[in-house]
């Protein structure tokens, strides 16, 4: 995704563009796709 509409996206949910573009794609990844909790659940 461009820089810009990364930044566009964050600033939608109130979220910090500080940083350079590996760190904001970075904090995107955990702030919007949630682990695979599969191996955490009980049998």
């Amino acid at each position: 995704m461009p820089e810009r509409e990364l930044d566009r996206l964050l600033n939608e949910y109130g979220l910090s563009t500080r940083g350079d573009l590996a760190h904001e794609r970075d904090f995107a990844i955990g702030a919007f796709l949630w682990p695979d909790f599969d191996h955490l659940r009980l049998q």
